[in-house]
């Protein structure tokens, strides 16, 4: 078997080094790969639990967290996240809502406490009377800008508008026959 030595690679056409090959075996693109995928996290989460917390706090959601190293600041985290769950009790609707987080910073709005301040990302309302006895999914997707390259950690969290019971990843009366929820948590770091 042969072996190539080389520190630049370039297609024939181009005026510039394509690939530069550092002495570590470590190597750097171009620009043009703005928008690639460099690396993924992904967790799914079978655990199923039942929570009763308000519209002014939120609880962190099963293994829904994932630590991300980005490999420069100018790249982009696209963050996926998808929750399952069941909510009410007897015939009462009450919407379920969910954030993201990056560190203690809420993706879309703000993180202070308080009815007006949650940073809600989305969510989801039941609409037929015995809601509670089914389970229902919400998704999620944002592009986020952390600006580092060191770590940091995405989490999932949720709550309910009222004080009301709720379960996540199941129906909130947790009948065997009924099916349960998976919910999933996915990062993605694009070259910027």
């Amino acid at each position: 078997m042969a072996t190539l030595n080389t520190t630049n690679i370039k297609h024939g056409s181009s005026s510039s080094n394509n690939i530069v090959l550092a002495a570590d075996g470590s190597c750097t693109f171009p620009s043009t790969n703005t928008g690639k995928i460099l690396q993924y996290k992904y967790e799914v989460d079978t655990s199923s639990a039942s929570h009763s917390n308000g519209h002014t706090t939120y609880t962190d959601l099963g293994s829904l967290s994932l630590n991300i190293t980005p490999t420069s600041t100018s790249s982009k985290i696209l963050v996926l996240a998808h929750v399952c769950g069941g909510q009410g009790s007897n015939a009462t609707q009450y919407s379920l809502v969910f954030r993201v987080l990056r560190d203690s910073t809420g993706l879309i709005g703000t993180v202070a406490s308080g009815e007006d301040n949650n940073a809600v990302s989305f969510g989801f309302s039941p609409t037929e009377s015995y809601s509670q006895d089914g389970i229902m999914s919400s998704a999620f997707s944002y592009v986020d800008s952390p600006n580092t390259t060191s770590q940091i950690t995405y989490k999932v969290q949720g709550s309910c508008r009222s004080a009301a019971a709720w379960s996540y990843n199941r129906s909130y009366r947790d009948y065997t026959s009924r099916a349960k929820g998976v919910s999933t948590l996915t990062l993605l770091e694009l070259a910027g």
